[in-house]
């Protein structure tokens, strides 16, 4: 089925509505075939593959030799920003696509017989607007749009921007249910009209004294989020990866032929370096007020990968400059660059240790002497400059793979898959169909914890729904920033839900929102967490689960309601921000009743504690995530709600009928009953989903036509093309 809701997570959200879950990314599907674990380690690797490859076919389109090509490609899967993204699943998958984006864009702007390039251009947007993390997209669409300019200057090569935005439409068409979904889900979110500055997170962006350690790494046996101070800073291409990358811009910019693009990238390049740098700089802030979707994102050190992704390049055309011919200039630009690295050190602006630097220096004269070599004795020893260039990329070789047996995921390898640690906890957990959980337990542990621990949201391998979520981004809707502040006055709303409770945490406030579990490590103290929770019903040898008293089932039928002072809109939660100051300050008054955002004449109770008027409990038979049916015998009419956000988009039928939807405690889906027998049940409906699936089906043969008989077709289009922009 298509997985419009995650019905697992923060008490339902949308799924394909989130980028970053990447739910129409078809190579995903050898997750049937092979499991969750193997699965994504197989993606991860023909990922760093395609990534490889992708920028050997760019340097080579390039006019860049084969060596020269070999080398960018390995710089870049061996760079510290490739391998610390193969562990952030959700953003290798987006960035393995960035070269091959570039080298359709350089094909559609160079060919004479355009259509087939055009065809490409379409499958690859696709694939990288459905791949997964936006702010990766982002990037990656930033870099096309530097590349397209570059790329079409000069030979009248501006000529063929309309078959790039042909191409470019034709992959947003084939992406066009998951784009509308997103757009869809950003509405009601609260991110929806991006972040201000006080929302960026400081330790994801990168330190200014850290810059230099970020690019180019060390050999010591040393964690390297700890050496460049955090996990996103991590970027490095090595001392003699930075003196090619040196060279290979210096020839870049001297040469008329390959000027346009080289400019182009180096300057992204050193925006996207001073972006990382985060809001410290007008650079920063100029972007962030007026660069159209720059402030949705929150980690500002991931912009180190578009670095990373020119300096790669920049290395293959400095190794092929190496092979064929040294000049002068080359040289005097290696010497600028250790002389204002040594100045930077120096002064100050950045900083590392002695030891580091003593290292660094040593690279850094080995290659100088090694490139000095090949310059000197080029034209009358060609094998000599061969041998030398030889030991040169030995050299810079050695260093990558030295700092690769230190990187991430060396240290995140495991024996056994994270899907197959036991837990005694777990399997109660999954025993149960009814109620939501939320796991107290801690992150940046090992894998053996974290997963039996639902951190982070591993919940959902386990199919236990919770009611907690770990960097939900657009899933982080209105309503649900707005209910934090039943427990805490400013929640840090893009933080998991557990961050906003406080002790202790009372089965009451829980059971309101339909939690009947909760995952609580077993070396906290319950009475300090959560005195009155009963347990612990199960146990392994790291947590313990606890069941809420208070809790009566997922779904409640509330015969005593409240109105709210404010009305809740989906587009305006101050209704709901009030809903929540009522919680937070006076809990114990609203104990049995429902506040609700319109309160149902035909209810007559006005007082929980009278008979007939407590609230009662009722399952939920859960048909799909998008579909909930709730069957009701009541003596007296109530409000019934299930514990499932209030997004827009679901409808609500009683006996088949069409009912009015109510917002219960500013949050969950509620609906009027009647006394007696009913079947309630509420459909999530995606009124865009058909419709745009018909017009990507579209696209996509239309792709496919022209990949196949494009040229044949409509012609060859503009004939003359003077030269590829290659070197």
């Amino acid at each position: 089925r298509l997985p419009i809701l995650n019905e697992l997570i923060f008490g339902g959200v949308p799924h394909l509505g989130n980028p970053s879950a990447g739910a129409l990314y078809a190579p995903q599907l050898i997750t049937l075939l092979f499991g969750t674990n193997r699965a994504m380690g197989i993606l991860v690797t023909l990922h760093l593959v395609l990534l490889g490859v992708g920028m050997v076919w760019l340097l080579r389109r390039l006019g860049v030799g084969r060596i020269g090509s070999a080398a960018g490609g390995i710089a870049l899967v061996a760079s510290g920003a490739a391998l610390t993204k193969s562990v952030q699943f959700e953003q290798i998958l987006v960035i393995a696509w960035a070269p091959l984006l570039l080298v359709a864009i350089h094909a559609v702007l160079n060919s004479t017989r355009p259509w087939r390039p055009v065809a490409a251009t379409s499958a690859v947007t696709a694939a990288v607007l459905l791949a997964g993390h936006p702010q990766l997209v982002y990037q990656t669409l930033l870099l096309a749009v530097a590349a397209t300019i570059g790329f079409a200057i000069g030979g009248g090569r501006w000529r063929r921007l309309p078959h790039l935005v042909i191409g470019a439409a034709l992959g947003g068409l084939i992406a066009l249910p998951q784009l509308v979904a997103v757009l869809y889900a950003t509405a009601d979110s609260a991110l929806s009209l991006g972040r201000t500055q006080n929302l960026l997170d400081p330790s994801l962006s990168l330190l200014p004294s850290a810059t230099v350690r970020a690019l180019l790494g060390t050999v010591q046996d040393i964690d390297p989020a700890m050496f460049v101070g955090s996990f996103e800073s991590i970027a490095f291409v090595g001392v003699v990866g930075a003196v090619l990358a040196v060279i290979g811009v210096t020839e870049s910019i001297v040469d008329k032929t390959t000027r346009p693009w080289a400019v182009s990238f180096a300057v992204l390049g050193g925006l996207a370096l001073v972006w990382a740098i985060g809001p410290r700089t007008f650079v920063f802030d100029a972007a962030f007020d007026f660069l159209p979707g720059f402030d949705l994102a929150r980690a500002s050190a991931r912009w180190l990968v578009v670095v990373v992704i020119v300096a790669a390049l920049f290395v293959g055309v400095g190794v092929d400059v190496a092979v064929r011919q040294l000049r002068t200039i080359h040289l005097a630009a290696v010497a600028a660059a250790i002389v204002g690295v040594a100045l930077a050190l120096a002064l100050d602006v950045v900083y590392a240790d002695a030891r580091t630097i003593k290292l660094w220096a040593a690279f850094a004269l080995i290659a100088a002497v090694l490139v000095g070599i090949a310059w000197l004795v080029r034209r009358d020893d060609a094998l000599m400059a061969g041998a030398a260039v030889i030991v040169l990329l030995a050299v810079g070789g050695t260093e990558l793979v030295t700092m690769s047996l230190n990187s991430i995921p060396l240290g995140l390898t495991t024996d056994i898959a994270f899907t197959d640690h036991p837990s005694a906890a777990v399997d109660f957990l999954e025993s149960q169909d009814q109620g939501t959980t939320i796991a107290l337990t801690d992150d940046g542990r090992e894998v053996a914890y974290e997963v039996p621990g639902f951190r982070p949201n591993a919940n959902v391998l386990a199919g236990v729904p919770s009611i907690d979520g770990y960097d939900g981004g657009v899933q982080i809707t209105k309503r649900w920033a707005a209910a934090l502040q039943r427990f805490t006055e400013d929640p840090p709303t893009e933080l998991p839900f557990r961050n906003s409770l406080q002790l202790p945490i009372t089965p009451e406030s829980m059971a309101r929102l339909g939690v009947r579990f909760v995952m609580l490590d077993r070396a906290r103290d319950p009475e300090v967490f959560i005195p009155g929770w009963m347990g612990p019903v199960a146990e392994d040898a790291n947590v313990g689960v606890w069941e809420n008293p208070a809790w009566i089932g997922e779904a409640t039928a509330w015969p005593t309601v409240v109105e709210s002072p404010h009305e809740g809109q989906p587009d305006d939660p101050a209704g709901d921000v009030q809903v929540a100051d009522l919680l937070r300050l006076g809990p114990a008054g609203y104990e049995g009743v429902a506040i609700v955002d319109v309160a149902p004449e035909a209810l007559s109770c006005t007082d929980p504690t009278i008979a007939g008027c407590a609230p009662v409990g009722l399952e939920v038979d859960r048909v799909t995530p998008e579909q909930l049916v709730v069957r009701t015998d009541l003596d007296r009419p109530a409000v019934l709600s299930v514990s499932r956000q209030a997004l827009p988009g679901w409808q609500v039928e009683v006996d088949g009928a069409a009912a009015t939807e109510i917002v219960v405690d500013g949050l969950l889906l509620g609906v009027e009953v009647p006394a007696g027998e009913h079947v309630v049940s509420w459909n999530y409906h995606s009124p865009w989903l058909r419709t745009t699936l018909v017009i990507a089906f579209l696209a996509l043969v239309v792709t496919l036509v022209l990949a196949a008989a494009g040229d044949r077709l409509l012609g060859e289009g503009i004939p003359k093309l003077r030269g590829r922009g290659g070197r």
